[in-house]
């Protein structure tokens, strides 16, 4: 799920470039749209965009490079998500006709929320499931030695 949703936004950010090519008030060009500052319109705003269009491309293929980075550089390279996330939003937020709009605004309002709601989640879960796991770990027999762990330690 995870994956098939990382493709989906991946397909959905294309898109949301791609279809304002034929749009007849903006009259992009397909390099103003793929390469950073080459915008006229809004450059930086735009840019962030796109910045945030290849960094994403980039954590969607790290699924299948993960045997070859690791599990902890997979890990690490997924935590760029949280700095992609705020980049898609400074682009919405600048870059966006509609961001004035209230429902627009209450959007990227509620979603910011959400994410910074689940991330803490998820950190306060996985603390207390580590709390969990100490407190039922067996300490080690006196006399016997524990693999890494130095004697006398």
């Amino acid at each position: 799920m995870h994956q098939f949703l990382s493709i989906f936004v991946l397909v959905a950010m294309l898109f949301h470039a791609l279809i304002l090519l034929p749009d007849p008030y903006a009259q992009f060009k397909l390099h103003e749209l793929l390469v950073p500052f080459a915008s006229p319109y809004r450059p930086v705003a735009v840019a962030v965009g796109v910045v945030a269009l290849y960094g994403s491309a980039v954590v969607t293929a790290s699924f299948y490079v993960k045997r070859l980075i690791g599990q902890k550089g997979w890990r690490l390279l997924h935590y760029a998500t949280f700095a992609l996330f705020l980049g898609a939003m400074v682009h919405g937020l600048l870059a966006g006709t509609d961001s004035r709009e209230q429902w627009a605004q209450l959007t990227y309002l509620s979603s910011g929320l959400a994410v910074l709601f689940f991330t803490f989640f998820r950190i306060l879960a996985s603390r207390r499931v580590a709390a969990q796991e100490a407190k039922w770990a067996v300490p080690p027999v006196q006399g016997t030695a524990v693999p890494g762990v130095a004697d006398g330690a």
